[in-house]
């Protein structure tokens, strides 16, 4: 083997050698932090963010209604704090609106874009509901039932069946 070769193949054996030992001393410091109790899920380490801490022996159920209060799921506008949930709500429907491809939008509190809640109604559920939506529900006050999703940053309810609405009035 010439000079040339020899010095090219103890460089990168010498980058190779670096490599290992550069891992190898990330991998022991990683498995130190892990078993010292400072590794999160793993260790004891305490959480630095702010919570209320109750135990069994203290807890008032006073103090726990005064730090978490329920919200009103009867009113529509809060119905954005609710994403994920099944809710009931309350409330007069400002607009009804019929889409090209034949899918109703029933707008809570305000007519588009600023409804607070709207419940939406597919094609392919309509024939579960009255023929003119129109007539039946915009103006009136109805109870909506569903889950709530969000769809362009507005809440929603999808209704596949009639008896997620009723009209109170």
């Amino acid at each position: 083997m010439n000079i040339g070769k020899r010095k090219i193949f103890s460089k990168r054996l010498f980058v190779v050698g670096c490599f290992i030992v550069v891992l190898f001393v990330g991998v022991s410091i990683f498995y130190a932090f892990l078993t010292s109790g400072e590794g999160g899920k793993w260790g004891s380490r305490k959480s630095s963010v702010a919570s209320p801490s109750y135990s069994v022996e203290d807890t008032r159920w006073e103090d726990i209604e005064r730090d978490f209060k329920p919200l009103d799921t009867s009113d529509p506008c809060n119905a954005d704090r609710r994403i994920g949930n099944d809710i009931e709500v309350e409330g007069e429907i400002a607009e009804v609106q019929l889409l090209n491809v034949g899918t109703y939008f029933l707008n809570f509190g305000a007519v588009f874009p600023n409804q607070c809640l709207t419940g939406v109604i597919f094609r392919d559920h309509r024939r579960f509901f009255p023929d003119d939506l129109t007539d039946v529900y915009e103006g009136k006050m109805v109870r909506m039932k569903g889950k709530v999703s969000l769809y362009q940053g507005k809440p929603q309810i999808i209704l596949e069946e009639a008896e997620q609405l009723k009209v109170l009035e």
